[in-house]
């Protein structure tokens, strides 16, 4: 914030040797910068706004102008009215347009008035504004600026039951994604899940099986619910169980080529957290596969279960239940009984056995090609 008032007030000092500074300006502009060395932000929005108003009735060159839009975009930000940051930076874009500014200035302020409208839910207004900024890149751009304009206008569209141009849109947003790198957040992880919808009704399983997988990766180490991440983990596996032997080779290969997941797995830094401290997890000693549901197997139906169970202190399932089977609850009912026969080292701390709660195990039915 520091450095904008700074640039303002440099700006500001240029044009007056030049223009004739409207005393309106100046003096709010005096009493918005009082306020932020007080550290009130508050306070300071009213003279934002004044200076910004009394600019924008002339007598201020463009520059002059685009660094007080700045300030007041700024402030709205700063204080947490999203839906006037919104505004003020769509009126930044504004100015830039006029002044003939550089393209990637323009995309930063219409990018930025998208997000702040997303935030203030006003979704109309933060497709506009991404759509804005992503007419400047082209086709082949790669740019964390564009990737984040296709993604507010993805999950934005999406929120409004846009299916068809959300999908689009995500699906773009992943591939320059890809390009640049992994992106750890749970926005990212949505907008991953959007493109593999996208995929689905297109009926491209090969991209569908990749999105949702690596929506459900990202899941895996994200602050998600465990409803979403087992949703995301058994809509992966189920789809992976429909592609053919080659098809799956492919993902595999994808995957592991793929920018978009190299990234840090914080479970992993926990469990070897875990040994050192003297924990050990619990451990399958005996594991008998599920029935294939007779009635699936005969129509020729392949599916995936996620079960959840404890492991007692002796080392048995209790508690199994299913947390999702698809497409048939068949195909979890027999994971169950499956589950319920297994037998476990059971989780020890200190040398001491303990209950573990919460296990998660998948399991994918094929009928073989």
């Amino acid at each position: 914030m520091q450095k904008i008032i700074i640039a303002a007030l440099a700006a500001l000092c240029v044009s007056a040797g030049g223009y004739a500074i409207p005393p309106g300006v100046l003096a709010a502009f005096d009493a918005y910068m009082d306020a932020v060395e007080a550290n009130d932000l508050v306070g300071a929005v009213p003279h934002a706004e004044a200076a910004w108003q009394a600019a924008s009735r002339g007598g201020v060159d463009t520059e002059t102008l685009a660094v007080l839009a700045e300030n007041r975009a700024e402030i709205y930000v700063l204080t947490g009215d999203h839906a006037r940051a919104g505004a003020a930076w769509q009126d930044l874009a504004g100015v830039l347009e006029q002044d003939n500014a550089e393209a990637e200035e323009r995309a930063r302020a219409y990018v930025s008035a998208a997000v702040q409208y997303a935030l203030a839910r006003d979704l109309p207004a933060a497709i506009t504004a991404a759509d804005a900024a992503i007419v400047l890149y082209p086709q082949d751009a790669v740019s964390n600026r564009l990737f984040l304009a296709l993604r507010v206008k993805a999950v934005s569209e999406w929120a409004q039951g846009q299916l068809g141009p959300a999908g689009v849109a995500a699906d773009r947003a992943m591939r320059v994604r890809e390009q640049i790198g992994a992106s750890v957040d749970s926005t990212t992880m949505t907008t991953a899940m959007i493109a593999a919808v996208h995929h689905i009704l297109g009926r491209n399983r090969v991209d569908a099986a990749f999105y949702i997988s690596i929506a459900s990766d990202l899941a895996a180490v994200l602050p998600a619910d465990d409803e979403n991440r087992l949703m995301l983990w058994g809509w992966s596996s189920f789809l992976r169980s429909l592609l053919s032997d080659t098809e799956r080779e492919a993902l595999y290969e994808r995957r592991f080529n793929s920018a978009l997941l190299d990234f840090d797995d914080p479970g992993r830094q926990e469990r070897e957290r875990a040994q050192e401290e003297g924990v050990e997890d619990a451990r399958p000693l005996r594991r008998d596969h599920p029935r294939y549901p007779q009635q699936m197997l005969e129509r020729g139906v392949n599916g995936v279960a996620v079960v959840m169970f404890d492991v007692t202190e002796e080392g048995r399932p209790e508690n199994v239940r299913v947390a999702m089977s698809i497409p048939h609850a068949d195909f979890g009912r027999e994971a169950v009984r499956a589950v319920q026969r297994w037998r476990y080292t059971p989780r020890t701390e200190n040398g001491v056995a303990v209950r573990r709660e919460g296990v998660v195990t998948s399991f994918d039915y094929q009928i073989s090609q």
